[in-house]
């Protein structure tokens, strides 16, 4: 193996290793595994340990972003990108708009709803008290009927019964 391979290898090597993507691994990868090994060996608490993993995530996505990242801090953003934004917000602002409406239709249909649900309400309560009336005025002919005719007491005088004369 000659040293022109070595060094062209290394060279390759370090524009690998040099590449948004592979530092975008690499680095949140190193600080998850120094992470890991203090969690084990109980150097560190809950919060430094929530706080590191979070860090080695945002420094992740800063450094896969890094040219977004440049351009915003520079806010040197080309028009090609406001253009796209403004396209993305007017669409969004078109689907909250069409979902706005939407909602405004379904309350309606709601509303509707409830004004029917309440007139069925209302006619039930006042079936419901005209069954109570009918139910009170059955019970007191079921009582009436329930209760049998005594006679009147009579006099003899009034019983019409043959006087007997004495002899």
């Amino acid at each position: 193996m000659s040293w022109e391979s070595v060094w062209s290898f290394l060279g390759d090597l370090f524009i690998f290793l040099t590449r948004n993507e592979t530092v975008a691994i690499l680095a949140p990868f190193m600080v998850f595994v120094i992470t890991l090994m203090l969690v084990v060996r109980k150097a560190i608490g809950f919060f430094v340990t929530v706080l590191l993993l979070a860090f080695s995530l945002a420094s992740g996505l800063a450094i896969m972003n890094y040219d977004s990242v440049r351009d915003w801090v520079k806010n040197d953003i080309p028009e090609e990108h406001y253009q796209e934004l403004r396209t993305l917000l007017q669409d969004f602002q078109g689907r909250v708009l069409d979902s706005l409406d939407e909602l405004q239709a379904q309350l309606e249909e709601l509303e509707e709803e409830k004004e029917t649900f309440q007139q069925v309400a209302t006619g039930t309560a006042y079936l419901l008290q005209k069954i109570e009336k009918q139910e009170e005025k059955l019970k007191g002919l079921m009582e009436q009927e329930a209760e049998p005719e005594r006679p009147k007491e009579t006099s003899a005088t009034e019983k019409k019964l043959p006087m007997i004369l004495p002899l």
